[in-house]
């Protein structure tokens, strides 16, 4: 089973690549990820799910963030991009999109601060609504935390993916990722 999930995932990022969506954008990933000195990730929204297509990685020392490559698909629930595409749609939507991916069955895989109920899905939907921008702290992984903005095909357009910063919560604690997420709102602009 787990050769299988493996190889699906890397058919899958052979297809975005073949798309040439992570060779357009690696240089503003690449100029985010020098800027912010953490991990900057692109992914895109793939029908009901998003998915990572492309990374860069700004620490050139000390403590280093690098997700394992478990899966290319966003848990929606768990972390800051997905909050940050689920904030753009109706509610109804949203909740569908993450009973589609799973709901918040698998929470327990997750970071100690992940949400684990629908009502607390919500309050973070609609907060990420407010501030324009999602944000994760322990969520998808313990001690890492994430902000992240959603890219838009031009101004009130269709959401085609989300930009976001992730590193060490030592680093990105909410007061740096609040100064981060200006840099992910206008790259997020950029692409």
């Amino acid at each position: 089973f787990y050769r299988l999930t493996m190889r699906l995932a890397v058919l899958g990022q052979q297809f975005y690549v073949a798309t040439g969506i992570p060779d357009i954008c690696q240089p503003v990933l690449d100029r985010m990820a020098q800027q912010s000195r953490e991990f900057v990730r692109l992914a895109v929204v793939d029908g009901h799910s998003l998915v990572w297509v492309a990374h860069a990685q700004g620490a050139s020392g000390g403590l280093m963030y690098q997700p394992p490559l478990t899966s290319n698909t966003v848990p929606l629930f768990a972390t800051a991009s997905g909050k940050a595409w689920l904030a753009t749609l109706s509610i109804d939507r949203a909740i569908e999109l993450v009973t589609r991916n799973g709901g918040l069955k698998d929470a327990d895989h997750y970071g100690p601060n992940v949400v684990r109920s629908i009502d607390a899905l919500l309050r973070e939907i609609r907060a990420t609504a407010r501030r324009g921008y999602g944000l994760a702290f322990s969520e998808a992984e313990f001690g890492v935390s994430a902000v992240a903005a959603a890219i838009r095909a031009g101004e009130g357009g269709p959401v085609l993916g989300t930009i976001s910063i992730a590193g060490p919560s030592a680093r990105i604690n909410e007061e740096r990722a609040r100064e981060l997420a200006p840099t992910g709102l206008e790259k997020a602009l950029e692409l």
